[in-house]
């Protein structure tokens, strides 16, 4: 990049406070050294963002007036396409190229009609029980006033005014393009969160899985279809085995809905994950997990199939899934979930050496830091460039 595009440039991120902020400000700061000011949707104290950032909530965000001292800025990176920006984004300078860095929850809505689509039977019947209830009855109240105070704005206007769409994986562009059916789309961009060395296995390069654990889920949403992940699992009557579950984040009545089962149906094999730890302690429980099961249908959990992927672990995604495509068009050796239903003696043997070391090659081509930092300056080029 050259020196004097950088100098030009002023970058303003718009973002929520969560866990991957950091890693974005990071990458984009080793490119653009102090060209980035961070504005955060909440107040201090921030739970997860250590970076600087302004705060700010409550009518400057709602009405969108803020957007009035967000002139200056020549790019706009937007971390995730979270309705409560819509009105600042509708109003920012038309002069301003804007970035959306999709996470996932926030165009499978666009992919998807219901969340039926994204969950199974199981899974379903028990959504509906709890959609029958009082608790469902409160949710579908706090979803109305919140959709009336942050949703002023029809989502689809606001992707038209979006010049680039960077989703988790390359190849959801197209599905999320062509769901959309806009006159004027953004423009593909390939860029992810975070790095190999710096976030995501920092501490534990080399290191290896050292155990015949199995990891379940990667969060407390109804779309990692645990029931039906558990119930393999036990048919398949797993000896000696823990099913380590994440479930920090997400859905509460879902997670206990979750921990009831997994002690009913594992006992005392069944270790819960509840409470959000640091990175190096997560991936040395993570190193315990010689197995993975990543029963969605929907992208997601990326980040974990990554890390897993790189310790030499052996995934099991659901062969719908556009994570499955993904990484077996890159030269993965994973399997699906479905080849599990069908032989269970997939989970007595850990993968081999020589399809660990593919998995690694094609992690650290993708998620490296050499990698994210190629891609974040490929991002800032393309959107300098002459129009």
């Amino acid at each position: 990049m050259k020196r004097e595009a950088i100098n030009r440039m002023r970058i303003l991120h718009l973002a929520n406070d969560e866990k991957f902020i950091d890693q974005a400000i990071s990458s984009f700061e080793r490119a653009a050294p102090g060209k980035n000011d961070l504005y955060v949707c909440g107040k201090k104290p921030l739970k997860f963002i250590k970076s600087p950032a302004k705060t700010i909530s409550g009518i400057p965000v709602l009405t969108g007036s803020i957007s009035s001292e967000l002139s200056g800025y020549n790019i706009v990176i937007i971390h995730s396409l979270n309705p409560v920006w819509f009105k600042v984004i509708s109003k920012l300078s038309k002069d301003a190229i804007l970035v959306w860095l999709g996470w996932g929850y926030d165009y499978y809505d666009l992919i998807y009609d219901s969340k039926d689509k994204m969950t199974l039977a199981l899974t379903r019947k028990y959504i509906k029980k709890v959609n029958s209830g009082q608790y469902d009855f409160v949710k579908k109240i706090k979803s109305l006033i919140k959709k009336i105070l942050l949703n002023p704005v029809d989502k689809l206007k606001v992707i038209e005014r979006i010049n680039y769409f960077s989703p988790v994986l390359s190849s959801e562009y197209d599905i999320v393009k062509n769901k959309c059916s806009l006159k004027k789309f953004p423009e593909n961009m390939i860029w992810n969160y975070g790095n190999l060395e710096d976030d995501l296995v920092s501490g534990f390069e080399n290191s290896q899985v050292s155990g015949d654990s199995v990891l379940v889920g990667n969060s407390a949403f109804a779309e990692n279809n645990h029931m039906e992940a558990f119930d393999l699992l036990s048919k398949l009557k797993i000896n000696n085995q823990k099913v380590i579950a994440p479930l920090s984040y997400g859905d509460n009545e879902y997670r206990d809905f979750v921990l009831g089962k997994g002690v009913e149906l594992f006992g005392d094999y069944f270790e819960p994950l509840t409470d959000f730890m640091p990175i190096n302690e997560y991936v040395k429980i993570l190193k315990s997990c010689g197995f993975v099961v990543m029963n969605h249908i929907r992208q997601q959990a990326v980040g974990n199939i990554v890390i897993m992927l790189y310790l030499g672990a052996k995934v099991f995604l659901r062969a719908e899934s556009p994570t499955y495509t993904f990484f077996i068009q890159q030269g993965a050796v994973i399997f699906s979930v479905q080849d599990l239903e069908k032989k269970p003696e997939l989970l007595k043997v850990r993968l081999d050496s020589k399809s660990m070391t593919i998995n690694r090659k094609v992690v650290e081509k993708n998620w490296s830091r050499e990698a994210s930092d190629k891609k974040t300056i490929n991002l800032l080029n393309k959107v300098c460039e002459p129009t």
